[in-house]
């Protein structure tokens, strides 16, 4: 189990994967904690064309956290 803190963990990595296509964050127990988290560093990501974050309780205020970012990318 990742969880929001280890989302965090991740999403403070992305700066050092500016070549990075694909994110697979399915099932790995977040809340909308650490979608905000990871929606906070999304900007790093300039090449990311797939996010995978289902089967996470995320809710709608994680979903728009990070629905809000992909229009900046």
């Amino acid at each position: 189990e990742i969880g929001d803190i280890g989302a965090a963990a991740i999403a403070s990595k992305f700066s050092s994967l500016n070549n990075l296509t694909r994110l697979g964050l399915r099932n790995i127990h977040i809340t909308a904690s650490g979608a905000d988290r990871i929606a906070n560093n999304l900007f790093h990501l300039e090449t990311l064309n797939h996010l995978d974050i289902s089967d996470n309780e995320i809710g709608d205020i994680g979903a728009a956290a990070i629905a809000s970012k992909f229009s900046s990318l």
